[in-house]
């Protein structure tokens, strides 16, 4: 059974005849950020991928700048890993809310791990972000004195 916050490990594969631009191809750590709901109901499950927070080729962090709304960082102590697990990370990696995708639940092999409701919150930010989600701001206390009760007669 998917799950939300299940991680899997799904090897990507190149659609067309290479990648563009910044499509995400190869093998990552995917996090099922849809509701169980959808996975019961249509098979498929909405992911997220991951990836390390720095770049190979130049080491800098793939989050600088204004990156940082969406690619959230995700701290290894957020994540449970199963027993027998493959390719599991121990250093902070990256969420890229940016590359959202879905696929068949029939797809994702293993399960390897869960991401807790903490690294979840922070995925759910950084998607609301990527898709002009407004996120409800809290209210804040009336400024003032504050009335009294209000009293109705009987």
């Amino acid at each position: 059974m998917v799950s939300r916050g299940d991680i899997y490990y799904i090897d990507l594969p190149i659609i067309g005849d290479d990648p563009q631009g910044a499509e995400l191809v190869g093998p990552h750590w995917h996090v099922v950020v849809s509701k169980n709901a959808i996975h019961e109901k249509l098979k498929i499950a909405i992911l997220v991928p991951l990836t390390s927070l720095t770049n190979k080729d130049t080491g800098l962090e793939k989050d600088a700048g204004s990156f940082r709304l969406f690619r959230i960082r995700v701290h290894p102590a957020h994540i449970t890993w199963e027993k027998d697990a493959k390719n599991k990370f121990d250093k902070t990696g990256l969420a890229k809310t940016e590359q959202v995708r879905y696929m068949s639940i029939d797809r994702l092999g293993l399960k390897c791990g869960t991401l807790n409701d903490a690294g979840i919150a922070g995925i759910n930010a950084g998607l609301a972000d990527v898709l002009s989600i407004p996120v409800p701001q809290r209210r804040s206390p009336p400024s003032g004195p504050i009335s009294p009760p209000l009293r109705f007669r009987d």
